[in-house]
C-alpha cells in the first residue's frame, strides 16, 4: 500500500473525535464523559484568526487542537556532541513547543502533539532506526523534551510514532532495518525517560492505522502494543480515499473505514480511553457532503467508546 499521505490534495477535513476534557478533570477521567472533538486547523495556533474562522464555520469550540506540522525530531546525528539545547537552537532538532502549547491552553483547549522520530518524511532513514532510540543514541534529546514537558506543567496528549502497523514510516517493524519487537522497545525506552524526568503531565496516545487487506501485518496490533503500563489512550487513523488518484480506492463510509480496527482494539485494550485521531474524506465523489453526514450517526452508535 502506498500511503501517499503527504500528496493528497483532496481531503475534506481532518478531525479528531475524543471524550470531553474539562479543565478540572484528568485526561483519563475524561473517558467517561460525553464525546467532544478537535481538529488540525491550518495555521493554528500561530494564526489565531484561522482558529476563530474554523470555529465560526463549525459553530463549535475545539476541546483539542492537534499540532502535527514539524513534529519530526530533526537531523540525524545532530546530537553526537551531547548538546541537545544547541542542536535545537541551531534548528537541527524540534524544540518543545512551549509557546504554542500555552496558546492552546489559554484558548481552553488541550494540545495533542504528534512526535515523530525521523528527520524527513521518507521510509529509509538509517539514523532513525528503532534500535538507535532504545540503545540510547537520542537520550539527551528525549530527556530535554521530557524536562521541558515537566516544566510547562499542564496536561497534553503526546502521540509518539503513530501508524506503526503500516509500512510508510521509518519506525515500523516492517521497514528501515527494524526487527519485530523494536517498536515496542523504542516506545518503552522513551516513556521510561519521561517517567524518570517526572513528566507526569503527558498522556501517551498509541495510535494505529486502520487495518487494510493488502498488508496482513497491519492487523498485528498486539505485536506492536507497548503494554498497558506504557499507554494512556488508544487511537485510530483512517481515511476514505474514495476515487482520489493519489490513493485510488472505492468510496468507503466511516463505519467501513473504522469498525474492524475499532472492534479489534476493544477486544484487547477494552479499558483504555479511545480517540479517533485522524479521519477525513476525499472529495472525489459527487455526494461527498451528503455521504459524510449520513455516516455521522454511526460514530457513537457503532463506536460507543
Amino acid at each position: 500500500m502506498n500511503r501517499a499521505k503527504y500528496s493528497c490534495a483532496c481531503i475534506l477535513l481532518v478531525t479528531i473525535v475524543i471524550a470531553v476534557v474539562s479543565p478540572v478533570m484528568t485526561l483519563t477521567q475524561a473517558a467517561t464523559a460525553p464525546i467532544y472533538w478537535g481538529a488540525v486547523v491550518d495555521g493554528a495556533p500561530g494564526n489565531l484568526a484561522s482558529w476563530d474562522t474554523f470555529e465560526a464555520k463549525m459553530q463549535k469550540k475545539l476541546s483539542i487542537l492537534h499540532l502535527a506540522a514539524s513534529g519530526t525530531w530533526g537531523t540525524g546525528n545532530a546530537l553526537q556532541s551531547g548538546a541537545p539545547a544547541t542542536a535545537v537552537e541551531n534548528g537541527q532538532f524540534q524544540p518543545f513547543p512551549t509557546s504554542y502549547f500555552e496558546t492552546v491552553r489559554m484558548r481552553g483547549a488541550i494540545p495533542l502533539f504528534s512526535w515523530m522520530a525521523m528527520d524527513k518524511k521518507t521510509i529509509n532513514t538509517p539514523n532513525f532506526q528503532s534500535r538507535d532510540i532504545y540503545n540510547g543514541e537520542y537520550d539527551d534529546y528525549i530527556s530535554y523534551w521530557a524536562r521541558a514537558a515537566r516544566a510547562w506543567g499542564h496536561p497534553f496528549f503526546l502521540r509518539f510514532n503513530h501508524e506503526m502497523n503500516g509500512n510508510w514510516y521509518p519506525w515500523s517493524d516492517q521497514v528501515n532495518g527494524n526487527q519485530p519487537g523494536d517498536y515496542v522497545k523504542a516506545w518503552r525506552h522513551v516513556h521510561d525517560i519521561f517517567t524518570r524526568e517526572g513528566a507526569t503531565n503527558v498522556s501517551w496516545v498509541w495510535c494505529v492505522n486502520n487495518e487494510y487487506w493488502t498488508n496482513p501485518e497491519s492487523k498485528n496490533l498486539e505485536g506492536v502494543y507497548p503494554g498497558d503500563a506504557y499507554v494512556d489512550w488508544v487511537g485510530i487513523d483512517g481515511y476514505n480515499w474514495g476515487r482520489n488518484p493519489a490513493q485510488p480506492d472505492k468510496w468507503r463510509p466511516f463505519n467501513e473505514v473504522m469498525k474492524q480496527t475499532y472492534d479489534h482494539l476493544m477486544r484487547f485494550v477494552p479499558e483504555k480511553p479511545f480517540m479517533i485521531v485522524e479521519t477525513a474524506s476525499s472529495e472525489w465523489y459527487s455526494d461527498t457532503i451528503k455521504s459524510c453526514l449520513s455516516s455521522c450517526g454511526s460514530v457513537d452508535r457503532e463506536h460507543p467508546r
